[in-house]
């Protein structure tokens, strides 16, 4: 059924990008590619996990350029005089075709990030002890988290309606999807929205922690909204809390302990890499998005 479901998902998904679903060569109905999630990205295991938890190999998508391009050395004349600048020299840029984890940084310029999320990234923003700007601020990453308790997928739509063209924003972190609907049509569309409206900015999408066995229909849905779009890199925070009784979890299964939420920082800031100036230090932005009455974020130990 969950299958089922996602097949109907992905058709829906192809149709709204304008893309055909066509006939294959022997003239059956087109299907989705058996590879269609090979070259999504994961998080590296840069900093190790709390003592007994089991974390999933690293594997990520393959880097790929384009061509090089070559930049001319440039001749100016002035009077019929070659002024040519004699320091000037030949530069080649090689662009990736695929933001990678662990490199985020790179295909950027500045150091301004915008956090979107629930209850558990709401549970490391300043109000809640600050995990998330401790750690980020020290790799020289200014983070503004618009995180609240309860909200849904659509929430994530509101902040970047406001939020996205307010400020110069050079990368994008979104964790939504822990309180679901099951509603699998309404949650890719909005999802897809999401990734659409932050494009081309480099994007970190989560996956979140299977403590119901519908979260697994939510990750299948972020894997395959993620896997065409080269500027997203998946974190799969599901592997991260797998283990039975994981360190990283309070008694629910789902919001986060103190480790929980030192490791949810430091998967981003792994994902990120370094700002391109860490040597300064990074500052907590603040955010109209603040508001935790939808719901109570338990206790983290």
């Amino acid at each position: 059924m969950r299958y089922a479901r996602l097949l109907l998902v992905s058709i829906g998904l192809l149709v709204a990008s304008g893309a055909g679903c066509g006939n294959g060569d022997d003239g059956s109905a087109g299907s989705i590619p058996a590879d269609l999630f090979d070259d999504v990205g994961r998080v590296p295991e840069m900093v190790p996990s709390p003592t007994g938890v089991s974390t999933t190999a690293v594997t990520s998508s393959p880097t790929t350029t384009s061509p090089a391009t070559t930049s001319p050395v440039t001749t100016d004349v002035v009077d019929g005089t070659d002024v040519t600048d004699p320091t000037a020299s030949e530069t080649t840029t090689t662009i990736p075709e695929r933001v990678e984890a662990g490199a985020v940084a790179d295909s950027v310029d500045g150091n301004r990030v915008l956090v979107i999320g629930d209850s558990l990234m709401a549970s490391t923003a300043p109000r809640n002890e600050g995990a998330m700007c401790a750690v980020l601020g020290g790799r020289g990453w200014s983070v503004e988290l618009a995180a609240e308790t309860g909200q849904h997928v659509e929430f994530g739509v509101e902040v970047l309606d406001e939020r996205l063209e307010a400020d110069e924003w050079d990368a994008v972190v979104v964790m939504l999807g822990n309180n679901y609907r099951n509603d699998p049509g309404q949650f890719a569309e909005q999802m897809a929205t999401i990734i659409d409206l932050i494009a081309p900015r480099p994007t970190i999408l989560f996956t979140v922690t299977e403590f119901e066995p519908s979260r697994a229909e939510v990750n299948d849905i972020i894997k395959l909204i993620a896997g065409d779009r080269s500027n997203v890199v998946v974190a799969d925070w599901a592997a991260e809390t797998a283990s039975p009784d994981s360190p990283l979890l309070t008694d629910d299964g789902l919001h986060l302990s103190d480790a929980g939420r030192l490791r949810l920082a430091a998967v981003v800031g792994d994902t990120l890499g370094d700002a391109p100036s860490p040597s300064t230090q990074g500052i907590c932005l603040d955010s109209p998005f603040e508001d935790d009455s939808g719901a109570t974020i338990p206790p983290s130990d």
